[in-house]
């Protein structure tokens, strides 16, 4: 298994552009062969990070 994590944060004027990339980073994801899954994580003061798990680091890459 390997993970990549994503860590960002939004503010709350920028919201809705993050959530159009999420939206299309969540399909590229789904689309990619030997992908596991992936969560969103969200804290109060808008900080956010996406934790990705593929089977292997091959896999990784070659999402990349």
């Amino acid at each position: 298994m390997t993970l990549a994590v994503f860590r960002c944060y939004v503010a709350p004027e920028q919201r809705a552009e993050h959530d159009r990339l999420y939206n299309q980073m969540h399909i590229l994801i789904q689309q990619s062969p030997n992908h596991i899954e992936h969560k969103m994580f969200t804290a109060e003061d808008g900080e956010s990070a996406l934790v990705v798990e593929f089977d292997d680091l091959q896999s990784l890459e070659e999402w990349g």
